[in-house]
């Protein structure tokens, strides 16, 4: 079926070649896949090659190179797949005619949106290195070989998460060059400037670097801020990334405004969009639906259930005698009537006890006051939540803004992860009674 023309690429699991289909009068990419070396039995692990197959076939982005077709053929394993004539990303940026300052912006978007498609479907690439995005005469990013997204695993059983993190990372910083600046990410390093990828979920790393290079886009678009439609959109556009360093990123912005009140507006407004994000958002969980706001649906018991499990597992450890006496003196300001002083306290202390488990074992602990009664779990939530809502302010200095980011996070980090966010619903959640 094929005439081979060259060879193109090779890594650790095979090779490609470039080769026309003479039936169709095509030029394709035809990956063969070659035995292990790591493998004892030096064999070709089929399950791998029909997992990486199948993953990138059900993909269809105009970024993601098209699967063709397919076979096993002498006892190797062979797929054909779109060919794409272009640069290596590295060798790209290195064509100073090609990779302008808007082209290389353009390019990073291109880069960001892409690998969020693929992060949105449960695919991990896992090594999204500058040679595995190529970029063809009309600037148009395809990535390619996803031959490791499904093997690689750190030891702690995350599926090549830390070096698809890192690589992206590195990709970003490579694409825009001395715009980009680390201080604006709440990031952490190791000794070899690898980033700490445990406390970090791939979509919002991808989703905080896709905002972040629209924002550096804007400020160089715009040179400086002399109107409040433009701040909006530079806080829009921070309000939607999840790591980003508040500090840092709204005290670039004041010093590039001409508006003397930039700082505490785009506070206000940041504020406020991650608080409507938290409380009206909505989020498709086939559970009870609540109309309470025009045009909003609210979650109840969802939001209800892992939102008081997220400030259990942030308040950990904080259950001093100090943060005691803050948090109800703060509490009875605000609730009046929800707890005697009796009952805050024993509620207190039954958190504490549980501090190294996990709001799970205080459902179970209390099965036989609650009876699975929905109205009587779903107030013992709400007071709990009342508690630990005092508390974790207490506990960040009472910095609103650092408060509705990490409960922001923290909350979209369980929706993501279905067999926590599966328990939560099916432990803690309940039928509202309303």
């Amino acid at each position: 079926m094929y005439q081979v023309l060259e060879l193109i690429g090779e890594g650790a699991n095979g090779v490609v070649i470039k080769a026309l289909n003479k039936s169709l009068d095509r030029i394709e990419a035809i990956k063969i896949w070659l035995p292990n070396r790591n493998k004892k039995n030096k064999k070709v692990d089929f399950y791998q090659y029909l997992a990486e197959v199948r993953k990138i076939a059900n993909l269809q982005n105009d970024n993601i190179v098209t699967v063709y077709n397919a076979w096993e053929q002498d006892g190797y394993y062979l797929a054909a797949t779109e060919f794409v004539d272009g640069k290596k990303l590295k060798d790209w940026l290195e064509t100073p005619f090609l990779a302008d300052d808007i082209k290389r912006k353009k390019v990073c978007q291109q880069l960001l949106e892409t690998v969020l498609y693929y992060q949105t479907k449960g695919i991990i690439h896992g090594d999204i290195h500058s040679g595995n995005i190529l970029i063809d005469n009309r600037n148009q990013v395809h990535i390619i070989d996803f031959g490791t997204s499904y093997f690689n695993k750190n030891k702690n059983g995350r599926q090549s998460i830390d070096r698809e993190i890192n690589l992206l990372y590195e990709d970003v910083k490579l694409i825009l060059g001395n715009s980009f600046k680390d201080e604006f990410l709440i990031i952490k390093f190791n000794d070899k400037r690898k980033i700490l990828t445990d406390s970090l979920e791939p979509i919002l790393f991808t989703k905080t670097l896709l905002q972040y290079q629209k924002i550096i886009s804007l400020k160089e678009e715009a040179g400086i801020i002399i109107d409040t439609d433009v701040l909006d959109e530079y806080c829009s556009y921070i309000s939607d990334g999840y790591y980003f360093n508040y500090i840092k990123i709204i005290t670039d912005l004041s010093l590039w405004s001409s508006l003397i009140n930039a700082t505490t507006l785009s506070i206000r407004f940041i504020e406020g969009q991650i608080h409507n994000k938290i409380f009206l958002d909505d989020w498709p969980v086939p559970y009870h639906k609540y109309e309470l706001f025009p045009g909003k649906r609210f979650y109840i018991n969802e939001l209800e259930a892992v939102s008081a499990y997220v400030y259990f597992e942030l308040t950990k450890n904080h259950f001093t005698k100090d943060n005691y006496k803050k948090t109800k003196d703060y509490f009875f300001k605000q609730y009046i009537g929800v707890l005697d002083e009796d009952s805050f306290y024993n509620l207190w202390n039954t958190l504490k006890n549980f501090e190294k488990a996990t709001l799970f074992d205080v459902i179970k602990a209390k099965s036989n006051e609650l009876k699975n009664d929905s109205a009587l779990i779903s107030n013992f939530l709400e007071k709990i939540r009342g508690v630990l809502s005092t508390l974790l302010p207490i506990i960040l200095n009472n910095n609103q803004l650092a408060f509705y980011q990490l409960l922001w996070i923290h909350i979209t980090e369980v929706r993501l992860n279905k067999e926590l966010h599966d328990k939560i619903m099916k432990e803690i959640a309940v039928d509202d009674f309303f």
